[in-house]
């Protein structure tokens, strides 16, 4: 990834436990998107409930390299 490049992602909320929301990658039309040969950069990302406040139900995630 060169300086300047940036991949966005998609992410809908997965399963909610008592303290974190997680997000599972998904690809434009809303299904899972699971391991290396089916292209994920990430398949599940964690955040807490007390930073996010109201989750939201999708995410679009924007990594730009510096």
């Amino acid at each position: 990834m060169t300086q300047g490049t940036k991949l966005v992602v998609n992410y809908a909320i997965d399963k909610v436990t008592k303290g974190a929301v997680r997000y599972a990658q998904v690809d434009d039309a809303g299904a899972p998107i699971k391991g290396d040969d089916n292209g994920a950069l990430a398949e599940t990302i964690y955040f807490r409930k007390k930073a996010l406040g109201d989750a939201p139900q999708k995410l679009k995630v924007t990594v730009e390299a510096a």
